[in-house]
């Protein structure tokens, strides 16, 4: 049995060590630390990639600082804003679902190397070459070069004077181009509220129509699959509730969250996708529901459709813990069923009230949307992205906790079972009762391990989807390639998207309730539901009789 507690350590430690890995090193704006690049008007964040830092840039960005001062010429005036620019994009924040990396524009580029001639004087290095960079273009997002700028020459005392990049604002520079490229889109329209690019609904965002009825068909199958097993469990424990006492019985309460989480994915298949994930922009536009602009009951079905499946999802996790706990009292502790039976009130309690102060919590803060996959309402990645932690503090966090308190209940249960174990081996009376014991770990480890399988597949999909999310945005930061395609090719984005993640997360979800609702798979159950099947087809032999 050491070889089964050695299993658990290593799963614990393993789930330590992957959630911090997937859920660490998001890539945020920070703000210009470098001197001689502080001070440009509406210029004051950047970003960069996790394994570079800005003092890492400094020297070389200062070498090519003093030719600039050296020439003191106002014709190098623009030198500095594109160098800046190249070194330390500008991070825009709240543009759309994330933050916006914007670099200079090409006509920039060409106009600081032609009024300035210090380029030459220079190293070769590629952020000089102006064919990388975006052209000042309808529907482009860069930093167009200014149309006016001021006379007076820079100094070597007044390095950090502002320059004038543009006449217009970084933000009204990025949101003429979103409202740009949304008009030349026929899979979006543009939400003026917002200032964003919003999905149509039946548009083709991320996923192909294809791709979005192959997982219709899945989540059916795979929600019918869990609804019929969990629904099983629950009619065997109603037709005989003594046979199951606590702990056990909170394997029953389990079931019936996993039954109506499945339940909820069935409605939705059932209800049409417009039904449950579209929402009005205008009498014309219908688009993908994101309540972060709308009131809490303009979308009724998206917001019913989030609080069961967020809800119950938690609950179960709690009744996890409850019930790790318990097994731990009971071994430990010597608890017997009675014992824990009188403190039902405090597992219910923390159970079924908890949970609900986060929902009440997500809703009033009105930070759902719809998924285009699968058109269930949740708290979406690119949501995450834009404040920083809600898929993290309320998906991730919770759950991982949950799963931690639950493996170290777990570690401690055998332990103290180890110890029963070997008691009862020294007293050869005591045999039949070792081998129940026996039995009864090696049951209680085979649910365990395959449930911390699966909700170790979710949480790390949900990290996942935190890290990569923003990424298979249409219109994020990296992919300036979306600038460059025609609008009806950019549908191609899309195969970026892993949607096997999607798709094995939705699998672990699922299979979490069959594997709960397997603890009841004995002889006693198949002879129970024997009998009853055998007094339904007597009693209608006697009727017909």
């Amino acid at each position: 049995m050491s070889a089964q507690i050695k299993i658990l350590k290593i799963l614990f430690t393993i789930s330590v060590v992957l959630l911090w890995s997937l859920c660490y090193g998001e890539v945020k704006c920070q703000k210009v630390q470098v001197k001689f690049c502080q001070d440009l008007n509406y210029y004051n964040l950047t970003t960069l990639p996790d394994n570079i830092t800005q003092n890492q840039l400094s020297d070389e960005i200062f070498q090519i600082a003093h030719h600039i001062i050296h020439q003191n010429e106002n014709r190098c005036r623009l030198a500095r804003a594109f160098l800046c620019l190249s070194y330390l994009p500008l991070c825009y924040q709240h543009y759309g679902y994330q933050n916006y990396e914007v670099k200079p524009c090409r006509e920039l580029c060409i106009k600081a190397k032609s009024d300035c001639d210090i380029w030459n004087s220079l190293p070769r290095n590629p952020r000089f070459n102006c064919s990388l960079y975006l052209q000042n273009k309808k529907g482009y997002i860069c930093f167009p070069p200014p149309i006016t700028t001021d006379s007076k020459p820079i100094s070597t005392n007044t390095v950090h004077n502002a320059v004038t990049l543009s006449t217009k604002s970084s933000t009204d520079i990025v949101h003429e181009a979103s409202r740009e490229i949304c008009d030349r889109c026929k899979h979006y329209s543009y939400d003026s509220k917002s200032q964003t690019c919003r999905l149509r609904c039946c548009g083709e965002g991320l996923f192909t129509s294809k791709e979005k009825k192959r997982m219709n068909t899945y989540m059916a199958l795979l929600s019918a699959l869990t609804f019929s097993f969990t629904l099983i469990a629950i009619l065997t424990a109603a037709i005989r509730p003594q046979r199951f006492q606590y702990p056990e019985r909170i394997l029953i309460f389990m079931s019936i969250c996993y039954n109506i989480y499945a339940l909820v994915h069935l409605l939705r298949v059932f209800l049409r996708y417009e039904t449950v994930a579209c929402g009005k922009l205008d009498s014309s536009n219908r688009i993908l529901t994101k309540m972060t602009n709308s009131s809490i009951l303009s979308h009724v079905p998206c917001t019913v459709i989030f609080i069961m499946l967020y809800y119950f999802d938690l609950v179960a996790s709690i009744w996890l813990v409850v019930l790790t706990l318990l097994w731990y009292l009971s071994a430990k502790k010597k608890w017997c069923s009675e014992i824990i039976t009188g403190y039902a009130v405090y597992y219910h309690t923390l159970s079924w009230i908890i949970p609900a102060v986060p929902v009440a919590v997500i809703i009033l803060w009105k930070k759902v949307s719809a998924d285009e996959l699968t058109g269930l309402c949740y708290i979406s990645s690119h949501l995450a992205t834009q404040k920083g932690f809600y898929l993290i503090g309320f998906v991730i966090l919770p759950h991982s906790l949950c799963l931690l308190l639950a493996s170290v209940f777990m570690i401690v249960f055998y332990v103290s079972t180890r110890k029963i174990k070997a008691q009862l081996a020294q007293n050869t009376a005591a045999k039949a009762s070792m081998v129940k014991l026996s039995r009864f770990r090696g049951r209680v480890l085979t649910f365990f391990i395959f449930y911390w399988l699966l909700a170790s597949i979710i949480i790390g999909c949900y990290c996942y989807e935190y890290t990569q999310g923003p990424y298979w945005q249409p219109l994020h930061r990296n992919q300036s390639r979306f600038n460059q395609f025609p609008c009806e090719k950019r549908q191609n984005i899309h195969s970026d998207v892993h949607i096997s993640v999607l798709a094995v997360k939705l699998l672990a979800q699922l299979l979490r309730g069959i594997v709960v609702s397997f603890w009841i798979a004995s002889r006693k159950t198949v002879n129970e539901w024997e009998n009853i099947f055998r007094l339904i087809c007597c009693s209608h032999k006697f009727i017909q009789f």
